[in-house]
């Protein structure tokens, strides 16, 4: 078999795979060997439709080298399936490799998986997408894009991008009632698959759903993730970063909102969130362990940056830890550092509930590993108005009731 192919697979015969034993059953390609492919299409170096297609890569590398020289529109992965309407299931596409690797490099509007129809299209394996394109700031320029009703399922996932502008994002879900999962399976269980993503997410589509799984130690995001309609959810844990802030070249354009975010079991297993984005971080829907970092300037460790952490509802048992770095805090100013840690919390349904804790703490680094500094340590209550005050003590509640 040989290693290198231009021709685009998809559902049909394709000659050059029929001929070289790839392909001995119509729309079902096996790779014996590591293999690249390519391409300059619009709809892509695998093309799927209203018929099944089945990429075979079993513990091979899959390379898909897709380039336009040209400004016209490119894609790594098109999937079409019956478009707008017809059976979801009458074209799934089905992708199994060891590492599937898709370098895309456009000159105008440029995605590396684009599942534009109402169809499946599943991912077995790690995928590494690395995407450039748009000469115009108009240009879209998206790792994953989805439009329409279609279900898009991956395990591991590595995204790189440049840094550019609002319209090159990592992922964007913008169809009606589309789903994506990234790290998870469709019934909700969860992987322990590498996710590393530079980029923005998006969800703005009318009963759209995106679920990003974040479960090793390895796993990171670095941008803004904004749900406008439809739902995002976040899972965070297991020592999994999330860098808050704009991946582009423009910063505070947007704030980020969450559906749901899923921290750890516990303080041991937590995920870690840097706020480096000055507008706040609202999260709709909470639960579990999740450790929040802020930075400061040395000479007025006081003055935190980064936006505040909104809470709408909390789980049972929801527990945020505020943290910054011991950079200019002495023992006279230590406490008032812990009480502006203790404002970067919200809990807008405090009245009603006490789901959710927090502690605020004082570390010799921005790491959940680093060390606590004397007297670096307190706990955080909310005022009438939902936001966190600090305690020197826990509070405890009984029937309603606050007492120190």
């Amino acid at each position: 078999q040989k290693t290198e192919f231009t021709e685009q697979i998809k559902p049909s015969n394709v000659a050059e795979y029929v001929n070289d034993n790839v392909e001995k059953t119509e729309g079902v390609y096996t790779f014996t060997k590591d293999t690249t492919i390519k391409s300059s299409r619009y709809n892509g170096a695998i093309y799927g439709n209203e018929n099944p297609v089945t990429v075979n890569a079993v513990g091979k590398t899959l390379n898909i080298e897709a380039k336009q020289t040209g400004s016209g529109f490119l894609t790594g992965i098109y999937h079409y399936g019956t478009g707008f309407n017809g059976s979801a299931a009458a074209g799934a596409m089905n992708i199994q490799a060891g590492t599937l690797n898709l370098n895309v490099q456009g000159k105008g509007r440029t995605f590396g998986i684009y599942n534009m129809g109402n169809g499946l299209l599943h991912i077995k394996g790690q995928t590494n997408i690395n995407i450039s394109g748009g000469t115009d700031d108009g240009d879209e320029v998206t790792g994953i894009e989805t439009i329409s009703t279609g279900t898009t399922v991956l395990e591991g996932l590595t995204i790189r991008q440049e840094k550019s502008t609002e319209d090159h994002r990592a992922i964007r879900n913008k169809g009606l009632k589309s789903k994506l999962y990234v790290n998870m399976d469709e019934v909700g269980t969860l992987g322990t698959n590498k996710v590393d993503i530079q980029g923005n997410v998006l969800t703005d589509g009318f009963e759209a759903m995106t679920n990003l799984a974040l479960t090793t130690a390895d796993s990171k995001i670095h941008g803004t993730l904004r749900v406008n309609d439809g739902a995002l959810n976040l899972w965070l844990m297991n020592g999994a970063s999330w860098y808050n802030e704009h991946y582009g070249k423009h910063t505070g354009l947007y704030a980020s909102k969450l559906t749901r975010l899923t921290g750890g079991s516990d303080a041991a297993h937590a995920g870690n969130v840097y706020m480096r984005e000055d507008k706040d971080l609202t999260v709709k829907n909470y639960a579990g362990h999740t450790n929040f970092f802020f930075e400061h300037a040395a000479s007025n460790p006081t003055a935190l940056k980064g936006g505040d952490v909104k809470i709408e509802k909390a789980a049972a048992g929801s527990h945020a830890t505020m943290i910054t770095e011991h950079t200019g805090v002495t023992p006279s100013n230590v406490t008032d550092v812990l009480k502006a840690l203790a404002k970067k919390l919200w809990y807008m349904d405090s009245t009603d509930s006490h789901n959710l804790s927090g502690t605020v703490k004082v570390l010799e680094g921005l790491t959940a590993s680093s060390a606590q500094i004397a007297n670096g340590l307190g706990y955080i209550d909310f005022d009438e108005n939902h936001r966190g005050f600090y305690r020197a003590t826990a509070p405890v509640y009984h029937d309603q009731t606050k007492e120190n």
